[in-house]
């Protein structure tokens, strides 16, 4: 069970982080009332790239740029670093 082992992982090292996060991401879009549905069938954004993003693998600068302007948002409001 993936939610046992990373409660475990947390558990054993409780500074454990991803250095990058895409959770400022999945925020905005709730704050903007956007439904991932929405975000693909509306937007015609990347299933893949939605893939990428809830899974926090790397993206392109270009990718970043696109949400960006798609959402109207800055960089913060996509990503997160957390020093390691």
């Amino acid at each position: 069970n993936i939610i046992l082992a990373l409660t475990i992982m947390i558990l054993i090292r409780e500074d454990w982080l991803p250095m990058i996060t895409y959770e400022p991401f999945f925020n905005t879009l709730k704050r903007k009332e956007i439904s991932t549905y929405r975000l693909i069938n509306n937007y015609g954004f990347s299933k893949g790239t939605l893939d990428s993003l809830k899974q926090n693998k790397n993206i392109t600068m270009e990718t970043l740029n696109y949400i960006c302007n798609l959402l109207e948002c800055e960089i913060s409001d996509v990503i997160r670093y957390t020093k390691d």
